[in-house]
């Protein structure tokens, strides 16, 4: 969980998610290649669970005080990163489908594996894409147009959600 310390309020550390994706991920392909199903399930629910918590606070928090405050910059227009959310939720529905559907196989198929594997590189691409974007507009955007005070509320709003499950 992402916690503001005491010394800053920078919404930054909202960031590193990106990174704990990006573990959770290699964590699942790891298991999927090492044919552990239960392991990959399990680390590809907490993937889709982390996203999804990640996409909540930007779309409930964080974007309406982005568009409100910094307009919409070329490239870096709300609707760009909430489209994005809705392909990732679609490719966590499509995933988990095909994932639950490979579980009950008696034995793992190793072209669903393949499929598996690269309709998961598209959406690491799009995480990366995304992850980009929220680098170079949202976040320093949110940091010029907000006060620290205003961080500092973001923040509590976000402990509360990320509380709450």
């Amino acid at each position: 969980m992402c916690e503001m310390t005491d010394s800053t309020n920078s919404l930054d550390p909202l960031i590193d998610v990106h990174g704990d994706l990006d573990d959770l991920m290699l964590q699942h392909q790891t298991a999927l290649l090492d044919q552990d199903i239960a392991r990959a399930r399990d680390a590809f629910e907490e993937f889709s669970r982390t996203i999804r918590k990640h996409i909540e606070i930007e779309d409930r928090m964080l974007l309406p005080v982005y568009q409100s405050r910094a307009g919409e910059p070329e490239g870096g227009a709300t609707e760009l990163f909430t489209s994005e959310h809705r392909k990732v939720e679609k490719y966590i529905r499509q995933l988990s489908d095909e994932l639950a559907s490979i579980e009950r196989e008696p034995e793992l198929p190793k072209a669903r594996l393949i499929r598996l594997i690269e309709t998961e590189a598209q959406l690491k691409n799009l995480l990366e894409h995304h992850d980009r974007r929220e680098q170079r507009f949202l976040y320093p955007l949110l940091a010029e147009h907000t006060t620290p005070e205003e961080r500092a509320d973001i923040w509590k709003r976000i402990d509360t959600v990320q509380s709450s499950s």
